[in-house]
């Protein structure tokens, strides 16, 4: 008997829930709405009882009466308020609790997942109203669209095969691989704008990360110099940035280079783990002073403009062909040399490019994971004279010992890996 009735009690869930959303903003509105608690509890279990029957001619008989009733219901709201508060999401929302709880008959944990969603999307309506007006600029939303543009006219378009004659430039790799990196780094920076300057400075770090760890990192530093942010909860951050651009790498490397990343990751997890166990550690001494301390104000550049995209492909490109031939010329005593230099410029298009190499059999897994972690060595000693610069003797003391710790960590991996 539960078995049956299972579906059923989901449907009264999820109905009640969104229900109770729309009531509770009804009320606070002001709105004159039909559609409330009890009505879309009805509606959505109406759903699923007619998913029970299964008959065509019943399902579209009861599917054309809430459609009736639903457009009644609006129309009686919208002689009651003069067309002046004539708004559809109540409407709407009924609409889809009707198919929800159709759904949850077949699929009780879709319907669920997918209720969940809706209810937040109804919950967030100040929040989101807000956003659209004030949270994103003409330039952003014209970047937003690009990028649907790139990731899903132009990709599927693009050869999926090798184009030059020493197999390194596949336009389909090279250009998925900058969808979901652009994608990442464009949602955490609206997600920061989004955010505010009251979010708390731990997320400066966290979603600066992901769109640029050396912009974040020179952002804090020089932010401690002007704000009374607590010097340790600055390096909480700077410590996430670089664990948010390391997860970036790990990104790069599963997309570029599938074989090899499943041992060059270690070297990237590793540090991941320890930073985010010493950020935490740091959070957790700190936590009152997290609570209080405002944000210290993130200067990031959109990432997707034309300049940085077309600066994207070329230095991976680049990157590409230069570690291939430093290879062919000089072997991996070559490769080391240049991931010092190209740690300084750009960590991601060196691991980017060294895990390729080694995908295809170019270096042994060893030497790659060794100038990956050259690359990551010279770049987090720039972080280090960006801090000092920027910030102070004093944050510089704290932060070295931490970077050194988690660049330890990858190195013991690298260890391990030689090994093995």
């Amino acid at each position: 008997m539960l078995e049956i009735l299972k579906p059923f009690l989901v449907a009264l869930a999820i109905g009640i829930v969104i229900g109770i959303e729309r009531e509770r903003t009804k009320s606070k509105d002001g709105t004159n709405s039909s559609f409330g608690v009890r009505t879309i509890t009805i509606i959505t279990l109406l759903g699923a009882l007619t998913a029970h029957i299964g008959t065509t001619f019943i399902q579209a008989m009861v599917g054309s009466f809430v459609v009736i009733v639903i457009t009644a219901g609006y129309i009686r709201k919208c002689i009651a308020t003069k067309f002046l508060q004539a708004g559809l999401t109540s409407e709407t929302a009924a609409l889809t609790t009707y198919v929800l709880g159709y759904l949850a008959y077949h699929d009780g944990q879709l319907a669920i997942v997918l209720a969940i969603m809706l209810l937040v999307l109804l919950a967030a309506k100040e929040r989101v109203h807000s956003f659209a007006h004030t949270g994103i600029s003409e330039k952003e939303m014209s970047a937003a669209l690009a990028f649907l543009v790139i990731a899903f006219v132009i990709l599927p378009l693009l050869p999926n095969h090798y184009i030059d004659p020493w197999s390194l430039i596949n336009p389909t790799k090279i250009w998925l691989l900058f969808v979901l990196i652009s994608g990442v780094e464009f949602g955490a920076y609206i997600t920061a704008r989004a955010l505010g300057a009251g979010s708390g400075i731990i997320l400066v770090g966290l979603f600066g990360g992901l769109v640029s760890a050396t912009s974040t990192t020179l952002n804090l530093a020089a932010g401690t110099r002007k704000t009374a942010t607590p010097s340790r909860l600055v390096v909480s951050s700077i410590v996430l940035a670089e664990v948010a651009s390391m997860i970036m790498q790990l990104i790069t490397l599963h997309t570029i280079a599938p074989v090899a990343a499943s041992k060059l990751s270690l070297i990237l997890i590793a540090p991941c783990l320890v930073g985010l166990g010493i950020a935490l550690a740091l959070l957790t001494v700190f936590g009152k002073s997290t609570a209080r301390a405002k944000t210290i104000n993130l200067h990031l550049d959109n990432p997707l403009t034309l300049k940085r995209t077309g600066t994207f492909a070329l230095v991976i490109s680049l990157s590409l062909i230069i570690v291939t031939l430093i290879v062919r010329l000089l072997g991996t005593d070559g490769i080391y040399v240049t991931s010092v230099l190209g740690g300084l410029f750009s960590v991601r298009a060196i691991t980017l490019a060294i895990g390729s190499v080694a995908n295809s059999g170019g270096i042994p897994i060893e030497a790659a994971s060794l100038a990956i972690l050259l690359a990551l060595s010279t770049n987090m000693v720039a972080k280090l004279v960006l801090i000092h610069r920027a910030g102070s003797g004093r944050l510089l003391a704290i932060c070295a010992p931490i970077l050194t710790l988690m660049l330890a960590s990858g190195l013991a991996v690298h260890w391990w890996i030689t090994l093995h």
